[in-house]
């Protein structure tokens, strides 16, 4: 028989009693709920309530549910809450004479897939919504003011779709240990984080808005697929961490963020067919990072791509343009650029802390060197042994230009080129022709810094180069 518990009624699990507003005392109560039952009106939770296996839960449209501090609700069965636009479902904190605490949430851990959260309010919990099995659906809710928004774990697999999370202060939505979520359509705000994924999680992350977060998305050590999603405002768009290159970044928008996408940690995805505009740095690598960059729009940043500490990603097909530097690179960090249009930027490419002369002549002090940091690698099991190998001894093998051969550089440098030849100081290039040498701190001597190799370029403009659809300019 199921139980329905009308307008004005006080319910936790195992007790009920009539409150005639949503002042009046409450009596201590809370437990299983072992049958169907269903919740309308004005709900008092005064301690955790528990849906048992084999039961479940119907929430009416326009209920408003209210919980005491460190109080949930944890779901083994099902829970069908679907609000609707004129009466949304609310869940918020109980408000007594002891103040407004934050509650526990809404826990889900039943294997069925016939839970939906749906046009609720949730306000103020800890996690609002906790995901550890089956596949329910949160959907059009409105979440904010508390610790996480959605946490995903276990293998679950939800689907996130169309949900408002703000001003949450640790993350928006995060999974965890093999989550695999399909997390689209939802707009991400004013969070520490607002999508984290690690721990050999697998979400689908499509189609979101995620805009003025510490840290928009942080990818660790997982490789989800990340596609025409919007990154603005962020102090950081996206962040990858130790990511192979199984990870795909494809399609995205990234504007207005400090930093708009960071590659660091050995990471190596692939970065394609996004637009990048108006952010610090556009794309930046660290540590190792040797992500594949092809057919982006790159255009009005501070940086386009920059580089540091043996970063040497794969640059091809970009539209590279109207940055204030283009492709900037320090620390052993040698990007092969080839086949990209790269104009209007006030420099096209800065070799910063660049000497690979350096690097050979001090092997046997290699605190700055690449040894060094490969040697870090080894110790992380990130690199083998035969890779520090190629890279001791008289370390021929390290060069000392940067092959950013079979550019277009647009019509003014271009003509510099024809003017002056493969082998001449070109204004908008910064390296070792603006400065041939330079001294090193604790190191004897002058050593010679590296070189930009432009040889081969284009005499016009790669018709295919940048994002498609992205409005590419032709103008240098």
């Amino acid at each position: 028989m199921k139980r329905v518990f009308p307008h004005g009624i006080f319910l936790a699990a195992l007790a009920a009693a009539a409150v005639a507003a949503a002042g009046d005392s409450a009596l201590p109560a809370g437990g299983a709920i072992d049958r169907d039952t269903t919740w309308e009106g004005r709900v008092f939770v005064e301690r955790e309530v528990t849906v048992g296996d084999n039961a479940t839960l119907t929430i009416r449209p326009g209920t408003a549910v209210f919980f005491r501090e460190g109080a949930g609700l944890t779901v083994g069965g099902v829970l069908v809450a679907k609000g609707n636009r004129d009466a949304p479902i609310r869940f918020e904190p109980w408000e007594s004479a002891a103040g407004r605490g934050e509650w526990g949430g809404i826990r889900l851990r039943g294997d069925g897939g016939a839970t939906v959260i749906e046009r609720c309010m949730i306000r103020g919990a800890a996690v609002a919504v906790a995901v550890s099995a089956g596949s329910p659906a949160v959907r059009e809710c409105d979440i904010a003011d508390g610790g996480t928004g959605i946490g995903v774990e276990h293998k679950s697999a939800p689907v996130l779709s169309g949900n408002l999370i703000a001003r949450m202060r640790e993350g928006g939505i995060v999974c965890r240990l093999g989550a695999a979520p399909v997390i689209e359509r939802n707009t991400l705000r004013r969070c520490a984080a607002g999508i984290f994924a690690e721990n050999n999680s697998a979400p689908l992350i499509r189609g979101n808005t995620v805009e003025e977060c510490g840290n928009g998305l942080a990818i660790h050590g997982t490789v989800p697929a990340v596609t025409g999603n919007v990154f603005r405002k962020n102090g950081t768009g996206a962040q990858a961490v130790q990511s192979g290159q199984d990870q795909v970044i494809r399609g995205n928008r990234f504007e207005g963020n400090e930093t708009g996408l960071r590659c660091e940690n050995f990471s190596a995805p692939v970065v394609e067919e996004n637009v990048f505009t108006g952010n610090g740095d556009a794309v930046f690598c660290f540590q190792a990072s040797n992500p594949l960059v092809r057919r982006n729009t790159i255009a009005g940043n501070r940086r386009g791509i920059a580089c540091s500490r043996i970063s040497s990603p794969r640059v091809s097909g970009n539209e590279i343009r109207d940055n204030r530097i283009g492709i900037h690179l320090t620390l052993s960090s040698y990007a092969v650029i080839h086949g990209n249009n790269l104009f209007g930027n006030e420099v096209q490419v800065e070799l910063d802390d660049m000497s690979s002369d350096w690097e050979r002549r001090v092997r046997k002090k290699p605190e700055r060197g690449a040894q060094a940091q490969l040697a870090q690698r080894i110790s992380r099991g990130k690199a083998s042994r035969e890779e520090l190998s190629s890279n001791t001894g008289d370390m021929a093998d390290l060069m000392d230009t940067v092959d950013a051969t079979g550019n277009w550089w647009g019509e003014e440098d271009t003509q510099e080129m024809e003017k002056k030849g493969p082998r001449a100081n070109i204004r908008r290039l910064v390296d070792g022709y603006d400065m041939p040498v330079r001294t090193y701190e604790g190191y004897p001597g002058e050593y010679a810094k590296d070189r930009v190799r432009y040889d081969g370029w284009k005499k016009s403009r790669i018709p295919d180069a940048g994002a498609p659809g992205a409005g590419n300019g032709a103008a240098g």
